[in-house]
C-alpha cells in the first residue's frame, strides 16, 4: 500500500494535468474500505488501530482524519462480514481516535437484487445506485472530521 501510494504522489501530474510541484498537495484524510478479505476478524480488530496509528506515523500527521467504510455488503438482514464490522465499530469508537476517526455504515445501501444489474457474484450486484450513496455517506462523514 505505502509502494504505491508513494509511487502515485510522485507522478501526480499524470493524473492530474494541473499539478505542479509548486502548488504541491497535502494530504489531509484517508478512506480505509478494507476488511472483506480478512478471514480473522480478531487479527483484523487488533491490527486496524495499528495500521492507522503507522499510517499516521508514516505521513506525520498525526491525527489525520480517517474514515473507515463499513464492510456492508449483505446488508443489515445478512451482513457477510459481522465481525469486521464490529471492528471497525469499534476502531472508530477508540478514545485514541477521538474526533478524528469515523465508520460510515454502508449497509444501508444494499440493494435489491431483483432490480440490480449484476449477479450474486458482483460485488454489489454492480448497483451503481449504492455505490454512489456509500461515496456520499463517506464524503460526509470525511466533512464531519475535517474541521
Amino acid at each position: 500500500l505505502l509502494t504505491q501510494l508513494k509511487s502515485t504522489l510522485t507522478k501526480l501530474e499524470n493524473s492530474f494535468p494541473d499539478y505542479t510541484d509548486e502548488t504541491g498537495y497535502e494530504i489531509s484524510g484517508l478512506i480505509i474500505n478494507l476488511g472483506e478479505n480478512d478471514k480473522d476478524e480478531k487479527v483484523f480488530a487488533n491490527n486496524l488501530p495499528l495500521f492507522i496509528k503507522d499510517l499516521r506515523h508514516e505521513f506525520k500527521k498525526p491525527n489525520l482524519p480517517v474514515v473507515l467504510v463499513g464492510s456492508g455488503q449483505g446488508g443489515h438482514a445478512k451482513p457477510d462480514f459481522p465481525g469486521i464490522i464490529k471492528a471497525q465499530q469499534t476502531t472508530a469508537k477508540l478514545s485514541q481516535f477521538k474526533g478524528t476517526v469515523v465508520f460510515t455504515e454502508t449497509r444501508d445501501f444494499w440493494p435489491d437484487p431483483k432490480t440490480s444489474p449484476g449477479k450474486p457474484i458482483d460485488s454489489w450486484y454492480g448497483n451503481a445506485e449504492s455505490f454512489y450513496k456509500i461515496g456520499i455517506a463517506i464524503g460526509k462523514n470525511m466533512l464531519s472530521i475535517l474541521e
